[in-house]
């Protein structure tokens, strides 16, 4: 919202066992490293002293789902499949 990344994306791989999860921020020319980490790192804290609800957490599911299956539409994902 400050206009210091142009992307942020995070995610982990999806093992057996538990994983590593990744934050990838894609810096804007006018950001500084270390602002935008305490920004990201603060986030983070925050998620964890404010956990989501339930509700929210179903949210985020079935938007993850619902992007899977539109990725499997159209002649590309039927190239591939």
């Amino acid at each position: 919202d400050k206009g210091l990344a142009t992307e942020v994306s995070g995610g982990c791989e999806v093992n057996k066992d538990p994983g590593l999860f990744n934050v990838i921020v894609s810096l804007s020319p006018k950001a500084s490293h270390k602002k935008v980490e305490k920004i990201v790192l603060d986030s983070i804290s925050n998620l964890i002293k404010n956990p989501p609800t339930e509700e929210q957490i179903e949210a985020a599911k079935n938007r993850i789902k619902a992007s899977y299956l539109y990725g499997l539409d159209g002649s590309y994902a039927h190239a591939i499949n």
